[in-house]
């Protein structure tokens, strides 16, 4: 790993570090709004990423495994299902995980969460392993696969956080029908995949997103994967 590499994983990982502590999370959002310390994180957060991407095109090429068509077809569906999960993770109120929006715990279950209820951090994790899968050189399985590690590793955390923030009984009552595991609920048949206005919001924004950025991906990082697929 190069030193540019390192410094900008450490700074990109550093901010994500505050949620989890209450006391300086409680202190930005009194100095900044919640409004203020949310744009402040998210702005943060990209400008960070985009250094990060950066520095993982300038580190050296080590090769550990040849990237296969089967690969991206993959991808695509992966990378495509964490735009949405993205998308609709930011606009929808969640009272169990992360969001752009401020959640009532006494409203009815948005639907997203009837697929997971961390949409976002899933989103994230898609999106990181991915990457992995289509990027056999060391520089990128450290950035993809350290950011699928960490999307993915918090969730836990997330649930013991909100535990502690909503109190056990009530996290145990607005959590009963959902899953911490993509398609969970489904799965242990607790009940049936929902639909509202703001899940379709997001698949319709999500997928925009991803053909944007499908057809972003050969000028902005110079390799262009529907050339594999074609």
């Amino acid at each position: 790993m190069t030193s540019e590499l390192a410094l900008a994983l450490v700074c990109f990982l550093l901010p994500h570090a505050i949620p989890s502590l209450p006391g300086l999370k409680s202190a930005l959002i009194k100095a900044l709004s919640r409004k203020g310390y949310l744009f402040l994180y998210v702005l943060i957060s990209v400008l960070t990423f985009i250094w990060l991407i950066i520095a993982t095109l300038r580190a050296p090429y080590v090769e550990l495994w040849r990237m296969q068509p089967w690969m991206i077809y993959v991808a695509v569906v992966m990378i495509a299902a964490s735009c949405i999960l993205l998308i609709t993770g930011l606009i929808t109120p969640n009272p169990l995980s992360l969001s752009l929006r401020k959640a009532n715990p006494e409203e009815p279950h948005p639907a997203i969460l009837s697929y997971t209820r961390h949409p976002l951090l899933w989103g994230f994790g898609l999106w990181g392993l991915s990457h992995v899968l289509v990027n056999g050189d060391i520089a990128a399985i450290i950035l993809f696969g350290i950011l699928a590690v960490f999307a993915l590793g918090y969730i836990p955390l997330m649930d013991h956080r909100m535990q502690r923030t909503l109190g056990k009984a009530q996290w145990r009552a607005l959590s009963h029908n959902t899953s911490a595991l993509l398609f969970g609920s489904l799965l242990m048949g607790r009940f049936g995949l929902l639909w509202d206005r703001l899940l379709a919001i997001g698949v319709v924004s999500g997928l925009a997103v991803f053909f944007v950025l499908l057809f972003l991906h050969e000028p902005v990082i110079g390799f262009d994967p529907l050339a594999l697929i074609r």
